[in-house]
């Protein structure tokens, strides 16, 4: 288990445009963007609004991309032709390196890129504070893969091996790979805190704190 930052913890967030599933995890939303919040540190744990009420446990990861097409490009530059009757002036103007004052600009053939698509995604989630199973879909593209892999879903890599579709390890082979004190013993008893604090045993800076230190 890598060795976390025992002090304070680092919040960042990646913006999701979701496909399915936002009232499960943001009641009343009516917008199909959200931010899914998380810790630096702290893989596997997200929220989805501001003031961290409800944790989620990331269970599940898929995503199938990257997909690529090509988009019609117009160019921004333009080509300068003559326009004239007078095949004299037009000489004159040619020998002297002058331009010629009557003309006008016609634009370069439009150009072909290749970009990135977003393809859908899907994240199975548990709440920890009542074991809820959610699940939520989303357009997904390579950077936001990129954070998700290297910042929520790391867990994901070596327990459960569910990222980009692969077959997930069998329950018991996972129980038997787990060493003590792994990334899902502190889940586990992160949810146990936010039961407490939920419960009223704790308070809200005895949560953070007592969480801080496990980790």
């Amino acid at each position: 288990m890598a060795a976390f930052d025992m002090f304070e913890l680092e919040t960042d967030s990646i913006e999701l445009m979701l496909t399915g599933g936002i009232q499960e995890v943001i009641k009343g939303n009516l917008l199909n963007t959200a931010h899914m919040y998380f810790h630096h540190g702290v893989p596997g744990i997200v929220w989805f609004d501001y003031l961290h009420r409800d944790e989620y446990e990331v269970l599940e990861y898929h995503w199938n991309g990257p997909r690529y097409r090509e988009v019609p490009v117009e160019e921004e530059s333009y080509t300068r032709r003559r326009k004239s009757s007078n095949t004299l002036l037009d000489t004159f103007y040619e020998v002297f390196g002058i331009e010629n004052p009557v003309s006008y600009r016609e634009p370069e053939p439009a150009r072909v890129e290749t970009r990135e698509v977003p393809v859908l995604a899907s994240m199975r989630l548990r709440d920890l504070m009542d074991e809820r199973i959610v699940t939520i879909t989303f357009n997904c593209t390579s950077d936001i893969d990129t954070r998700i892999r290297n910042s929520i879903a790391s867990n994901l890599d070596s327990s459960f091996n569910t990222v980009h579709g692969k077959e997930e390890t069998p329950k018991k082979d996972r129980q038997a790979e787990t060493p003590p004190k792994t990334d899902q013993d502190i889940i586990a008893r992160i949810r146990e805190l936010k039961s407490l604090l939920d419960d009223g045993a704790i308070t809200q800076e005895e949560y953070e704190i007592l969480k801080k230190k496990l980790i």
